[in-house]
């Protein structure tokens, strides 16, 4: 009598898994499983992981859109045409951020009705140009540069209504495993917003 109990549960355990797998679509994608969930994968317009313009662009294109149901632009301050002038402005007030990169994976995220996660504002210095980790700027000075950015970043484009989630701030924490927060200093993995404090 054990034993056929012991047989049942085992039929009972198996029985789902078979019919699973007998149910599985070997020509559907990843996301045609993904009901509710977003699943995403980081993309940028040229070099690695393009999707715009090179040479494996339009093989990774078709991946994504096969894919996925969300897409991560990447775009870093001073990285691939990045956010941040190469040379120091004159001032804080006339820094130009440059959006184009970051606008137009938007502006094909949302022509092929994907979830937008923008990655990411502020980081550690060794994203952003040189000369921003051996400026002296005050805090004043640094909250008018982090206002003129993040004004840019939301209103060109109208991304502020196009991106679902905007990832502000990325490796904050030590590289030394401390669970510590990073320091400021002209180091490449200090970081020069810590300059600003804390609230």
């Amino acid at each position: 009598m054990i034993k056929k109990i012991a047989y049942l549960c085992m039929v009972a355990l198996i029985f789902p898994l078979y019919v699973y797998a007998q149910t599985f679509n070997k020509n559907a994608f990843l996301k045609d499983y993904s009901e509710d969930l977003i699943i995403t994968t980081q993309v940028r317009g040229e070099r690695n992981k393009a999707i715009l313009r090179g040479t494996e662009a339009k093989k990774n294109r078709e991946f994504v859109l096969q894919n996925y149901n969300g897409i991560q632009p990447s775009i870093y301050p001073a990285w691939d045409n990045g956010f941040w002038p190469s040379k120091k402005p004159a001032s804080v007030n006339n820094i130009k951020i440059q959006t184009s990169g970051l606008d137009e994976l938007v502006n094909w995220g949302e022509i092929n009705n994907f979830h937008i996660i923008h990655h990411c504002l502020f980081f550690p210095n060794k994203y952003f140009p040189k000369w921003f980790s051996n400026t002296k700027y005050s805090k004043k000075e640094l909250e008018k540069l982090m206002e003129i950015y993040i004004d840019e970043v939301l209103n060109s484009n109208n991304n502020k209504d196009k991106v679902d989630v905007f990832n502000l701030i990325n490796e904050i924490f030590a590289m030394n495993k401390s669970g510590h927060y990073r320091i400021s200093g002209n180091g490449k993995e200090n970081c020069k917003w810590m300059d600003m404090g804390f609230e």
